[in-house]
């Protein structure tokens, strides 16, 4: 008979694997909002997109360990997510899967783009996956208040996890549970009482109007077609070859419930796209804990030389080809075909790079006016390494300014609000910031570093 698996090991060696290839430096979007929370300590919330229940964690996380904000952020991510394979394996064993199932079910999730992406830089989805399987553990073996801790805890981290935890909570309902969920919820429902000001744009937007606001701008039924379509693609590529073929081989577990993963579906689909690569990883477990898939010791070897293989190959590719933009948004110095469709982060330094050069290169006072991808990311720089104080940050104008009727003359106007101070734009992004419409408008302008500097009727450039 197999001996069964160890839980630790497994933890262990995914560790070791996302740790050789996490994120250094500071990077885009989420993961630097998300350290500069963790800095604030910033909850309680209600709104979805700022994740307090992380937060909690990461505040105490960055206290103990002595590194800097963001690299300590990084770390967190990586051992959650080594976490969630240990837990995995524990829970296959608790439920009485097969050996060659649990070494499948753990190979697959540990090896899948959406865990191993979010293991590599700040991210609150590692958190909420090894949360969710905590309390998935913890109900198999009839803990109820700590299941209804982890659960609470884990919607906190990230609203999605209830779509996993809940439907086993309701198969077998205890008060226990519910008492464990509101208590673990907390930080969540503690913002009825305060709501404090966010730290990356100084703006209160954790009160419960965010819930519709965050309803209102993700969520659209009319792109249900195209984000299915997405869904199944990212669903095959976390999968892979190998086990895909394994997935579908499996047989359905009774203990999972099948409506769990339609009303994934549903909610994914219709979700904004721009997340569903991380997303995508709530529907890949549900699939896991339904059916998971069983690899012999020479299937999980193929895959697990393919499946990395795929990862580092497939960018490089399409980069040769001249396909690296992906249709999607740019940023200064990075390839989008790397960033997204590769999860290893050990090398990008592309939003460190930036955010260093514009903040050196800023005229003394200057005001920059920047969207969230790299207004987040210049505001974590500005505050994690004291540089720069003398420049002030508008991490979000650019984003209000779109939803203008007109966006130009909204920049417009906000350069008209830096009373005299010089003003920065903080990319040359054409859709965003509309650099064409503010010539015309009679705006001038020259190159700053990966920035565009705003001058004046008459105005000369500012000595640096």
């Amino acid at each position: 008979m197999p001996r069964p698996s160890r839980p630790w090991l497994w933890t262990l060696a995914f560790g070791a694997l996302y740790l050789a290839f996490a994120a250094r430096t500071p990077q885009w979007a989420d993961a630097s909002k998300l350290t500069l929370y963790a800095v604030a300590g910033y909850l309680p919330s209600w709104n979805p997109g700022d994740h307090p229940g992380w937060t909690a964690v990461a505040w105490a996380w960055c206290r103990l360990a002595p590194l800097p904000p963001s690299l300590a952020c990084h770390l967190l991510a990586s051992l959650a997510a080594a976490s969630s394979v240990g837990l995995l394996v524990a829970l296959g064993q608790r439920r009485g899967w097969p050996t060659s199932a649990v070494r499948g079910a753990a190979l697959v999730w540990g090896l899948a783009h959406a865990p191993w992406w979010a293991a590599e830089a700040t991210e609150t989805y590692s958190l909420a996956f090894a949360l969710t399987l905590a309390s998935l553990l913890a109900q198999t073996a009839g803990k109820r208040l700590l299941a209804g801790l982890a659960a609470g805890w884990g919607a906190a981290t990230h609203a999605l996890s209830v779509f996993l935890t809940l439907p086993e909570a309701l198969r077998r309902p205890r008060a226990s549970w519910l008492a464990g969920f509101v208590l673990g919820s907390c930080p969540v429902w503690l913002a009825a009482f305060a709501t404090p000001a966010d730290p990356l744009t100084g703006q209160v937007s954790a009160g419960t109007f965010s819930l519709a606001w965050h309803w209102k701008s993700f969520l659209s039924v009319p792109r249900m077609g195209k984000g299915a379509a997405l869904l199944a693609g990212l669903l095959a590529y976390n999968l892979g070859p190998v086990g895909g073929l394994a997935w579908g081989k499996a047989p359905w577990r009774q203990e999972f419930p099948p409506w769990t993963l339609l009303l994934l579906v549903f909610f994914l689909a219709s979700y904004a796209p721009f997340r569903l690569h991380l997303m995508v990883g709530f529907l890949l477990l549900g699939a896991l804990l339904a059916k998971p898939p069983a690899l012999s010791l020479p299937g999980a070897a193929v895959h697990g030389l393919l499946q990395p293989a795929v990862y580092f190959l497939l960018p490089t590719l399409l980069t040769a080809f001249g396909a690296a933009t992906l249709g999607v948004r740019q940023l200064p110095g990075r390839n989008n075909a790397s960033y997204f469709l590769c999860p290893a982060k050990a090398w990008e330094r592309s939003a460190a790079t930036y955010a260093q050069e514009l903040l050196s290169k800023a005229p003394r006072g200057a005001v920059i006016l920047a969207d969230f991808n790299p207004g987040a990311v210049l505001r974590l720089v500005q505050v994690e390494r004291a540089l720069r104080p003398d420049v002030r940050i508008e991490p979000t104008v650019v984003d209000n300014c779109l939803a203008h009727g007109n966006p130009a003359g909204c920049l417009a106007a906000a350069m008209g609000r830096a009373k005299g101070r010089p003003v920065l734009l903080a990319d040359t992004y054409e859709p965003y910031y509309r650099l064409g419409q503010l010539a015309a408008m009679g705006v001038r302008s020259v190159g700053c570093g990966p920035g565009v500097l705003v001058l004046g009727s008459g105005e000369s450039e500012p000595p640096n």
